[in-house]
C-alpha cells in the first residue's frame, strides 16, 4: 500500500545497509590493520618490472590510467588482465625531489604459480595519519571490494571463469573454518582481524548481488517500482508477480546446484 517511492526506500534499505556494515567492517580493518599502500618492496630478478628500471621505495600510481589506492589493486588487476601489456607510472622519491615516472611491462608467466607477475613484492602497511585519512581508506576498503564483485562477474560473463567456482553458505561456513583455523596460532586480535575482512567480502557481495536487475532479488523488485515511479503508472500486479515467481524458482535451483558444487569440494 506504500507509494512507489516508500516501496523503493524500504527494498534499497537492504542492500544499503550491507554497504553500511561493510563501511564499519572497514574502519575497523583500517584503524587496527593500517593500510597496505603500493609500495615496492622488492623487483626480482629476471622478471619485467627489475628489466625496465623499477626500484624497491617506487610507490605506483597508476596501471593503464587506473589509479592505484592499494596493493591488492596491482594484483587484482594482473589477474583480470592475464598476460597484458600495461602501462606503470610510479612515483619515486629522489635527491632533486619526487619524480613520476611510467614503464611499460608485458608480464611474464610465473610456471609455479601458474600466473602472470611483473615481478614486484609488497607488504609495506602504514597506519592512517588522522580519523579523515581512516574513514577515506575504510571507503577505499569497501570500494576495492565492490570492484573486486564486479570485475569477478564480469570475469563469469566472459566465460573466463566457470559456474562451479561459485560458492554457496557450505563453502562460505569452509572458508570461515579455514580463516579461524589459519590465524588462531597469531592471537585473537589477528584472527578477529582476518575474520572481519571475509565478513567484509560478504557483505559487500551480498549488496552487489542483491542488487542484481533478477526478479525475485532486491534489484528486479527495484526494476519494476522505477518505471511506476517516474510515469506514476502501476504496472500489471499479476505479470509482476509471475515474473518473480519465475525467477525465484530459478534462483532456488541455481541454489540447489551451488550447494551441491559445495558438498562435493567437501569430498
Amino acid at each position: 500500500a506504500a507509494s512507489p517511492w516508500g516501496r523503493f526506500s524500504i527494498i534499497a534499505a537492504g542492500p544499503l545497509f550491507n554497504f553500511i556494515l561493510a563501511f564499519i567492517l572497514a574502519l575497523i580493518i583500517v584503524s587496527n590493520a593500517g593500510i597496505d599502500k603500493p609500495v615496492v618492496k622488492s623487483v626480482v630478478e629476471g622478471y619485467p618490472a627489475q628489466e625496465a628500471g623499477l626500484m624497491p621505495g617506487d610507490v605506483v600510481q597508476k596501471l593503464d590510467g587506473k589509479t592505484i589506492t592499494f596493493y591488492r589493486d596491482i594484483t587484482l588487476y594482473l589477474y583480470m588482465h592475464p598476460g597484458k601489456t600495461m602501462d606503470v607510472t610510479v612515483q619515486r622519491q629522489e635527491e632533486n625531489g619526487v619524480r613520476n615516472l611510467t614503464f611499460t611491462l608485458v608480464p611474464k608467466m610465473n610456471q609455479e604459480y601458474k600466473q602472470y607477475m611483473i615481478g614486484i613484492q609488497g607488504g609495506i602497511r602504514d597506519n592512517p595519519q588522522n580519523l579523515l585519512e581512516t574513514l577515506q581508506y575504510a571507503l577505499y576498503e569497501v570500494r576495492f571490494n565492490i570492484t573486486s564483485v564486479l570485475s569477478s562477474l564480469a570475469y563469469l560473463v566472459s566465460g573466463r571463469a566457470s559456474l562451479n567456482e561459485f560458492v554457496g553458505p557450505v563453502g562460505i561456513v569452509g572458508m570461515i573454518g579455514e580463516t579461524v583455523k589459519e590465524s588462531k596460532s597469531y592471537g585473537i586480535r589477528v584472527l578477529l582481524l582476518n575474520l572481519a575482512n571475509l565478513m567484509l567480502l560478504f557483505s559487500a557481495n551480498l549488496g552487489i548481488m542483491n542488487l542484481l536487475p533478477i526478479p525475485a532479488l532486491d534489484g528486479g523488485r527495484l526494476l519494476f517500482i522505477l518505471p511506476e515511479a517516474l510515469f506514476r503508472r502501476p504496472l500489471n500486479r499479476k505479470i509482476e508477480g509471475y515474473i518473480h515467481l519465475a525467477g525465484f524458482a530459478l534462483l532456488m535451483l541455481f541454489m540447489v546446484f551451488v550447494l551441491f558444487n559445495d558438498i562435493r569440494r567437501l569430498f
